[in-house]
């Protein structure tokens, strides 16, 4: 099976342990129905909100629409602030990034700046 970046692929394998009930999972503040008992295994396809890089489990008998971006043209979670406009975190991440080497660029560069302003102002 060959996936995309954003997707992948969980498997809860409950064979050999106690599992995991509706109860423990309610009490977790969780989705019950995502429950494996003892003796149980779990498949379940997953994709990353590119807005939130939040994983989310696919649920396969869901019957509205899932989120897309078309500014992005990704997959994105049912959280209102996905929906709202396009920031991909990927694109959050080049920016602080180059945030942070532009500041290191220039705290670098600044002394030898200082020593090559007396011979460009002999020019």
């Amino acid at each position: 099976m060959r996936l995309r970046p954003s997707e992948g692929h969980l498997l809860v394998d409950h064979r050999a342990s106690p599992g995991i009930t509706a109860e423990d999972l309610m009490r977790a503040g969780l989705d019950p129905s995502m429950a494996v008992p003892e003796g149980k295994i779990l498949e379940a396809q997953t994709k990353t909100c590119a807005h939130c890089n939040d994983v989310v489990i696919m649920n396969p008998n869901r019957v509205r629409p899932r989120g897309h971006c078309r500014k992005c043209n990704k997959f994105i979670c049912d959280k209102p602030e996905c929906n709202q406009e396009c920031t991909p975190v990927d694109k959050s991440l080049d920016h602080f990034q180059e945030q942070a080497f532009r500041k290191e660029a220039g705290y670098n560069l600044l002394p030898l700046l200082h020593s090559v302003s007396p011979l460009l102002k002999g020019q």
